[in-house]
């Protein structure tokens, strides 16, 4: 039976295996880390109508968005986005889970943010690096800004200065 310091380097080999419990998180995770890295993402991330990552999101098991239905698939690392309830937060300590809640992002540099936090608690900092050259390449090739107006279903729009409003403005819209 190994002892303690092999099932520490085992787990140093293999690595962090991360579940994400809710839809932003999906994302994140799906763009940061690869297959062999994801325990599971929630079941939304798989639907066409939630996730336009869905087809990567196929590729990983998912999961209900509680920890409990987490147990098999022996995550070292739980994601959230916006928060987690107290009984989560306590749940994942009681079964030795590492849980990051990254904050709801509401401007694209907090996006940026969240994906060095990310890329960090995986521990491959550099797989932010990408992610942030590309954001710099769009900021620097902004085009002149056009008035538009944005519904969507339900007649849903923007704010003039929310995160969706600076997505927008990065590719040319007012």
């Amino acid at each position: 039976m190994p002892g303690f310091a092999s099932i520490l380097a085992i787990s140093a080999a293999a690595g962090v295996r991360a579940a994400s419990l809710d839809l932003c998180a999906d994302e994140y995770l799906l763009l940061l880390a690869p297959p062999s890295e994801i325990a599971s993402v929630s079941r939304l991330a798989r639907d066409p109508a939630d996730s336009v990552l869905w087809r990567e999101a196929r590729r990983v098991a998912s999961n209900d968005g509680r920890i409990e239905s987490l147990v098999r698939q022996r995550p070292s690392l739980l994601v959230s986005v916006g928060g987690a309830s107290r009984s989560s937060q306590a749940m994942a300590r009681r079964l030795h889970y590492r849980m990051l809640v990254l904050p709801y992002p509401s401007t694209v540099s907090q996006v940026e943010a969240n994906v060095v936090r990310l890329a960090s608690a995986l521990g491959k900092p550099i797989r932010a690096a990408p992610w942030r050259s590309r954001l710099r390449r769009l900021e620097a090739s902004r085009p002149p800004a056009r008035d538009t107006i944005f519904v969507g279903s339900g007649g849903t729009s923007f704010a003039a200065d929310s995160l969706g409003a600076e997505w927008m403005a990065l590719a040319g819209f007012r």
